[in-house]
């Protein structure tokens, strides 16, 4: 049997131990993140490349490949063994059971683990004492583990090696050379050994027969940040995110392969016979030795981890995301979703005549089906922009990226695809596309339309002029749009009365609208559905079976109508040629999206339930999360001074912490109601139900819990909580304040009489307000410079806002935070690893301040004597879509949870 090496995952790096320069993006560590789910590959003649059920749905942090074994390790801290098991290397001790193991390594025949503790535990094969961890280890933290051929090496916290085990050329007599230095990464191969230290050098010792352990001249001259060893061959990754190989080439395994050049690798791993490499966009390269095909890296594979065995490879690759799934008419291929998709997150779908689009997290466009007018032909003007907003009409699609312009291709009979040049310079907010016209609302709140103006579709009514426009819809042949009050208007074709919006909407509160071939479709706060126009498949007949449930989404295609409920179901009426008639395959799933085309349908589906994280400050309880909201779907959370509170899919309200002043005993008169949205403040709490009314409890000294009866009758569409006042914003644009009013943070600024509010928010003792126009206005306390809003964003487009006790944040068009007012512990610093990523949500606590980003990742700063700026390690490689901050803890809402 050959001395093969084994690589390790340790921790949250790609190789063992490895060094991260202070200067440079972590190599080792993919920008996405370590956590996913297992792929293996290769050899399977004793089972080491099938992993095991009991894996599925856990998120897997590392992992560990033997001769013929493999490990993986999982975010709670339990290693899973599974392959040859001769020697007992599979048979993890229960001496592990409830200790938190940090690192994995797998010899030939043996494994190791290393625990949150700093202690070594070893198993398998023991031939040469390779598992007889040396008593000079005992007391001393051990940071990272490796382990070769019958032999094992251990770091410790002040940068020492240990080695022990087979010593037949040298690989455990660690060179005098390394003393005094301090290591930091360690790696062990078939008789050889490396060590790397904390100047990027490399030292290697041992067997050197085939010159594995002589480390060429070209890697001394540049600074080493990770390496890896194999059976006889040795691996070294620099800087600049390159792979040296040296040692025995027999198969090629030192033939870094140039499809690699220019590209930044981030992870290496090496083999018996075999290398591996990442690139920071998940891609896998393998090389050398390909007996059992365990070079051949499964496609579309989008790895965060790698480790190469004997004969087989593993790799960690992203968790479960949010899929595309379509079905009904495939004429064209339009239900047929690229493979390409495989393992991206897609945020957003939108079905044509015949085509289909999916918008994935990178902000890039997937197009498929009908192409005969160019439609599926995404511009290269398009690359490297990011896409914020999709759409699709009969033969032509369009595109909103970040900067708030519009890109428009495929048929362009009648100018559908001529944007009007009087939307330069403005920022478009919203797209979309009829039959044969486009139409686009612009963040003031106005519409401009273009192309076939058939029936008057792009003719938008003057009754719109000055009103607020929230939302827009395109049928064939008419429009429709939704103004903050609730009220639809709409235009075009009314061969079918689709234009004549019912009665029966009056005075209710519509959230949604919906266009199809000649009929429309509005949802009301809630949760009800009402049709009309063109009824000639049942198109406009609201099943009955939808009576009772909260609709969170509709959909109108040509013939047929779909309906997303707050349980995650579709239910489709009307034209069925497939389409109507959701697969079975989604039974059970949570559906997120829905879009209807013409005769195919549509659904971005969650990986599992959107579950509640929190951390930090947990003196009362604030930081755990009740049990009572296991399984169910968090759609909202809300962090005030030492409790939390959440809401669930089903729109009930469930809080816990600090109880001292009732701010957790959610009253009665929520029960049964549908509430939409909660807030907390330091000691009070506030719900909103569908029906626009807001209820408050808790502390009361200032009031901040009597809602005016001005808000009586009126739809209130927002609610935010500072320290003791409280706030809501109505349907009109308007805001109501009410509680301690010191500062004057209760007293609306008469300076926005007239205009639009579209977001507030609450801090300590001063309130925010964003206006449709993208401005900010703020009030109440500036002893910090709180609502000093600065001069840097003067004509950007704010899209978010956030308030904390002494300071405040913005979210610009384009991605971007700015921060101003207290900054004794940093709050206010935005992060350099922010920079040229586009962030999607602030939240701002007492002192310390949170980011989500597009890719699901928050980040965190300031004050964090509670641990609240310490995002916890089982969100890695978990998909973050909202966040909360609190006084001193933090909230976040994850989907695919770690079990």
């Amino acid at each position: 049997m050959s001395r093969a090496a084994m690589a390790v995952v340790v921790g949250a790096l790609a190789t063992v131990g490895a060094a991260v320069p202070a200067s440079a993006t972590p190599v080792g560590v993919p920008p996405s993140g370590i956590g996913g789910t297992v792929v293996a590959w290769g050899s399977n003649g004793n089972g080491q490349t099938t992993v095991p059920a009991s894996l599925t749905g856990k998120t897997i942090t590392a992992i560990a490949a033997g001769h013929h074994h493999s490990l993986a390790l999982t975010s709670n801290g339990t290693v899973t063994a599974w392959g040859l098991n001769s020697d007992g290397q599979t048979g993890v001790p229960a001496s592990l059971t409830g200790k938190t193991v940090t690192a994995i390594a797998a010899g030939d025949a043996h494994s190791l683990a290393l625990t949150a503790d700093g202690v070594i535990t070893a198993w398998g094969r023991n031939d040469r004492g390779q598992r007889n961890v040396p008593a000079s280890l005992t007391g001393k933290t051990v940071t990272a583990i490796s382990a070769g051929y019958r032999y094992s090496l251990a770091l410790t916290a002040d940068g020492v090696v240990t080695a022990w085990g087979y010593n037949s050329d040298g690989q455990t007599d660690v060179p005098t050379s390394l003393t005094g230095r301090t290591v930091t990464a360690i790696a062990a191969g078939g008789a050889h050994s490396m060590a790397l230290t904390g100047d990027g050098t490399v030292i290697a010792w041992g067997r050197n027969g085939d010159g594995q352990a002589t480390v060429p001249g070209s890697v001394f001259s540049k600074r080493v940040v990770a390496i890896a060893a194999g059976g006889h061959h040795s691996l070294a990754l620099t800087s600049d995110g390159t792979v040296t190989a040296w040692g025995r080439n027999t198969d090629g395994e030192r033939n870094v392969p140039n499809s690699l050049t220019g590209k930044r690798v981030v992870a290496i791993a090496g083999g018996p016979g075999h290398s591996m490499a990442l690139t920071a966009d998940g891609t896998i390269t393998a090389w050398g030795r390909n007996t059992s095909g365990q070079t051949d890296v499964p496609v579309s594979v989008t790895g965060r981890a790698i480790a190469a065995g004997l004969d087989h490879s593993l790799a960690i690759v992203a968790p479960s995301p949010f899929v595309a799934t379509a079905w009904g008419d495939n004429d064209y291929g339009q239900t047929d979703v690229p493979a390409s998709l495989t393992g991206k997150t897609v945020t957003a779908i939108a079905a044509g005549h015949n085509h289909s689009l999916a918008l994935t997290a990178d902000g890039v466009i997937t197009a498929w089906g009908r192409n005969d007018r160019g439609q599926t032909n995404v511009p290269t003007s398009l690359t490297g922009k990011n896409v914020t907003a999709i759409a699709t009409g009969a033969s032509h699609s369009m595109a909103l990226t970040a900067d708030g312009t519009i890109t428009v291709w495929g048929f362009n009979n009648g100018g559908r695809m001529d944007v009007p040049a009087s939307l330069t310079g403005k920022t478009v907010t919203a797209i979309a596309t009829g039959g044969y016209h486009s139409i686009a609302l612009t963040a003031d709140g106005t519409i401009t339309a273009w192309g076939n103006d058939h029936y008057g579709a792009t003719n938008v009514p003057t009754s719109l002029t000055g009103k607020n426009v929230t939302a827009i819809a395109t049928g064939e042949a008419h429009s429709m749009a939704l103004t903050a009050d609730g009220t639809i208007t709409a235009w075009g074709d009314n061969r079918f009365g689709q234009t004549n919006v019912p009665a029966a909407l009056t005075d209710k509160n519509v959230t949604a609208i919906a266009a199809g071939q000649f009929y429309s479709l509005a949802l009301t706060a809630d949760g009800t559905i009402t049709a009309w126009g063109d009824n000639n498949y049942g198109q406009t007949n609201v099943p009955t079976s939808l009576t009772g449930r909260t609709v969170t989404a509709i959909a109108a295609g040509v013939g047929h109508a779909m309906a997303l409920t707050a349980d995650g179901t579709i239910t489709g009426w009307g034209r069925i040629s497939g389409q109507a008639a959701v697969p079975a395959s989604l039974t059970g799933k949570n559906v997120t999206a829905i879009a209807a085309g013409y005769y195919h349908s549509m659904a971005i589906v969650a990986p599992s339930p959107f579950v509640a994280t929190a951390w930090g400050d947990n003196d009362y309880g604030q930081a755990t999360v009740p049990a009572s909201l296991t399984g169910k779907n968090v759609t909202a959370i809300g962090a005030g001074g030492r409790h939390s509170l959440a809401l669930t899919a089903d729109g009930v309200v469930t809080a816990w912490g600090d109880n001292n002043y009732g701010q957790t005993n959610v009253p009665a008169a929520l029960t049964d109601k549908n509430v939409t949205a909660i807030a907390a403040g330091y000691y009070h709490s506030m719900a909103l139900t569908a029906d626009g009314v807001v209820t408050a409890w808790g502390y009361n000294a200032a009031g901040q819990t009597n809602v005016p009866a001005a808000l009586t009758d009126k739809n209130v569409t927002a609610i935010a909580a500072g320290y003791y006042h409280s706030m809501a914003l109505t349907a009109d644009g308007t805001i109501t304040t009410w509680g301690h009013n010191d500062y004057g943070q209760a007293t609306v600024p008469a300076a926005l009489t007239g205009k639009t509010v579209t977001a507030i928010a609450a801090g300590a003792s001063h309130s925010m307000a964003l206006t449709a126009d993208g401005t900010i206005t703020t009030w109440g306390d500036n002893n910090y410079g709180q609502t000093n809003v600065p001069t840097a964003l003067t004509g950007k487009t704010v899209t978010a806002i956030a308030a904390g006790a002494f300071h405040s944040m913005a979210l610009t068009a384009d991605g971007t935070i700015t921060a101003w007012g207290y900054n004794n512990y940093g709050q206010t610093n935005v992060p350099t690893a922010l920079t040229d990523k586009t962030v999607t949500a602030i939240s701002a606590g007492y002192l310390h301040s949170l980011a989500l980003t597009a890719d699901g990742v928050v980040t965190a700063w300031g004050y964090n004597a509670a641990g609240q700026t310490n995002v916890p390690a089982s969100l890695t490689g978990r998909t973050v879509t909202a966040i909360a901050v609190g006084a001193y803890h933090s909230l976040a809402i994850t989907v695919a949870p770690p079990q």
